[in-house]
Formats: structure tokens, sequence, C-alpha cells
């Protein structure tokens, strides 16, 4: 038995110490183990002795090439604080996830199977990643990516920094999941750092500017400059609820008038429709109610024509916010705040779960008297007069 192999109990004021020296210690460093009672370490270290005797006994059989690989390997580990068991075990952990994985593909396969949580517009988001990415990078076992290879996949199909910090939260969530069923011993999109994007204030459109989008939902056939020359007025109802419901622009294409609920007053925004999986319902304003009337279809009947995309396009040029995306809804959540200042309505109505970006975003964006006007906002001949104000 090795000298360091005596594990000396030493006092210490009213405790008892114990020394484990490197060369006989389980990771592979010097160890302290302290006790209240002498009794109690000499016990401990009695039994430690005992398994260095027997397993130093197994060690003298050990041929002397396997030692000399087990010493270089521990030395090439030190550097790192990992012990040589701890490596092995990596390494038995990696095999074993290698000989149960699956290609990269199936794994998206089953994260849609097994997800039920997943509303419909975020499985349409995942699905349109799977297609994205390179048909090489989707054959490869899960449990042979790594984080280098992931990263270089990810870069190689987005082209702005949000679409790459987008891209990598989806994958992150299906190799997360693919790990969890072991396919994999870890997961090589966790490491990835998501890129520095340049934070821009939400554009929030003044009332006027917010009047000349409704007026531009108009019939534009035979006129003169005009690159579309289409008929935009059944447009409207879909920029008045983007507008006055703060409706995600992807949620208005796939809503009907059937979720325009007249006599009960509200909006339904199924989880069909939905960016989440939550229904989410929408009290009608006054002047959302003024806009939607005169439009009214059959329940079955889309919200938005057939033609959306072209017509979106028309009514976005000709009232001079085509540069601003989201403009219509960061504008309903900065003038919701500025007039009613209810933050828990405003969450429900956004769909948010957490104040955190709202607030960021939207706290006195707009002062109270525009806000006002905005929500006065009506067709020609139509007065609103019953604006609540908080």
């Amino acid at each position: 038995m090795p000298k360091t192999a005596k594990f000396p109990v030493k006092k210490h004021g009213n405790r008892y110490r114990l020394d484990i020296g490197a060369k006989v210690s389980p990771t592979g460093k010097r160890e302290r183990i302290w006790f209240e009672k002498r009794k109690e370490a000499e016990r401990e270290a009695k039994r430690r002795r005992e398994l260095v005797e027997e397993y130093g006994n197994r060690a003298l059989t050990i041929a002397p090439s396997l030692a000399e690989q087990a010493e270089q390997a521990a030395d090439m580990l030190e550097p790192f604080g990992v012990s040589l068991l701890e490596a092995v075990g990596q390494y038995v952990a990696n095999r074993e996830a290698a000989a149960q994985s699956v290609p990269l593909s199936q794994a998206f396969d089953r994260f849609l199977a097994t997800r039920e949580d997943l509303s419909e517009t975020y499985r349409r988001t995942i699905d349109k990643l799977r297609r994205r990415l390179p048909m090489r990078f989707m054959k490869r076992q899960v449990a042979e990516l790594s984080r280098r290879e992931v990263a270089d996949a990810l870069e190689s199909i987005a082209s702005t920094a949000p679409q790459f910090n987008s891209d990598l939260a989806r994958l992150r969530s299906v190799l997360g999941e693919a790990h969890k069923e072991g396919f994999s011993a870890s997961n090589p999109a966790a490491s990835i750092r998501s890129r520095k994007t340049e934070e821009k204030r939400p554009h929030v459109l003044t009332a006027k500017e917010s009047r000349a989008v409704l007026t531009a939902c108009k019939d534009y056939r035979k006129t003169e400059g005009v690159a579309y020359q289409v008929d935009c007025r059944d447009a409207l109802p879909g920029f008045a609820v983007q507008l006055f419901a703060g409706v995600r622009p992807a949620e208005i294409t796939r809503m009907t008038w059937e979720h325009i609920d007249f006599e009960r007053g509200h909006i339904t925004v199924p989880p069909g429709a939905a960016k989440t999986s939550d229904w989410r319902y929408i009290e009608l304003e006054p002047a959302l109610r003024a806009w939607l009337e005169p439009h009214k279809r059959t329940e079955s009947e889309p919200l938005c024509p057939s033609n959306w995309d072209r017509k979106r396009k028309q009514v976005r040029s000709a009232s001079g916010i085509a540069e601003h995306a989201d403009c219509l809804r960061h504008t309903f959540a900065s003038m919701w705040l500025a007039a009613f200042g209810d933050m828990g309505g405003l969450l429900e109505r956004m769909g948010h779960t957490t104040q955190r970006t709202t607030l960021k975003h939207y706290r006195r964006a707009v002062l109270k008297s525009d806000a006002l006007e905005f929500w006065r906002i009506a067709p020609e001949g139509v007065e609103i007069t019953n604006v609540r104000v908080a």
C-alpha cells in the first residue's frame, strides 16, 4: 500500500480532519473531510484503507502498457480538472447515445409528434426551419452533431441576426427534446450564443397616419401612377383589426368573420390562428366596430381577401408605412396604454405572458391626448364619443 494511503486523522479545534492524498482519491485530487467525532473520522479512514488495499492489489495485475496509458490520460485531463473516471464516463454516455441515436430529420418528426402543447403557428415555423436546413445536415445522426456544425448550418440559412436567433431558438428546442429522449449525450445548440441585434424602438403611427392607412383601403383600378391597380376596399377589415385590436399580421390571415362577434362585442383569436396555443379574446372598441360593421360578411368568409398580399402591399405603400412591418400592432399597444393605462388588459389582448417586452417598448410612447384622438378615429359621417379614459 502506498505511503499516501495512511489517511491520517488530525484534530483541529473541536473537529477532526481526514486527509486523503491525490493518488488514492477517487477524483485524482487531494481531499479533506471534516468530522465532529474522532471515531467517525477513524471509521472512514479504515474504510478507505480497505478500499485502497483491495483495488491496489488489483492494480498489480494491470499490464505496464495499460498503466502507462492511464497515467498519460490522467496528465492530459489534469489541466481541465477532469478525472480519468469522469472522462471515461462521458465517453461511455456518448457511445450509448450514438447507439440509439436518430437522424436530425427524424428528431424533427418526433418533436412535432410528441409535443401536443405546440400551437399550429409554431408547428409551421418548425416545419419551415426543417425545409430550410441543408439536406446533408438533416441526415446527420443527432448524437454526432457538434456545436460548430450546428452553428455553421444556421449561418448558411440566416441572412440577418434576428433570423439567426429565431432559427437557433427553434433548433435548440428540437435538439433539447432529442437529448431528453436519449438520442444524444448533450444539446449541441445549448451553448451557441445568439447574435447581437440592433435594438430599434417600435414605430408608432400618429392618429393622422392611422387614418391614412384606413383611407388608403380604396379602389385603385384605372388610377394613374399606381403600381397595383386593384380594388383594396375589402382589405380594410384586416387593417382595422390590426390597428384597433393589436392582432398580429399572420393571425388575421387565418381568421374568418365568425371570429368577429358584434353581439357580444369581442374578437376571438383561436389557437389555430394565434401564435400561441391559447385562446385570446379582444374587446371590440367603438372605433373598430365603426370601421368593421359596413364590411360585415357571412361567418364562413375569411377576414382578408384571397389576394391579400397584393392588396396589403398596395395599402401600405399608398399610406407611407411600407417600411414599418409591425407598426399597426405597436400603435395599438402604445395607444391602449396611453389612453386606458390597463397593463393587464393589454397583456391579454397582445397575447403576452410577461410585462417586460410591453413596458420596454410601449410605456409612455405617446401622449394621452394623442391616444384619445386615435380612439376617436371613425369613418366619415360617424362620431365616436364613448371613449373610456383611465
